[in-house]
């Protein structure tokens, strides 16, 4: 998983058949439909978000997290992208591999 290879110790990834999800947290149907993180302070955050808050806190990386909280428009556009992409996992999966090659 390329994510875990970038962001090494700094982020714990576990499948979502893993978890075991205390109250208040996304039903596990959710789960299917984006990624989700879940901070060691209880804050839950999906999709987009949650994409953005891991490049912040696993690669270092806080621009595109700060833009998203600050900017509506921003949040909205990523928004609607990420469903684009996640809706579309195959194609995007083999789109990737073929841009970046197998390692991804």
């Amino acid at each position: 998983m390329r994510w875990k290879r970038s962001s090494g110790d700094r982020i714990q990834y576990r499948p979502s058949q893993d978890l075991k999800l205390p109250e208040g947290n996304p039903a596990r149907s959710q789960l299917d439909e984006a990624v989700h993180l879940v901070e060691p302070d209880g804050q839950t955050t999906s999709g987009a978000a949650a994409v953005f808050r891991l490049r912040e806190l696993g690669l270092g990386q806080p621009r595109l997290a700060r833009a998203y909280r600050s900017s509506p428009r921003f949040a909205w556009i990523s928004d609607r992208f990420y469903r684009l992409v996640a809706g579309h996992r195959p194609f995007f999966s083999c789109l990737t591999r073929a841009i970046h090659g197998r390692k991804y």
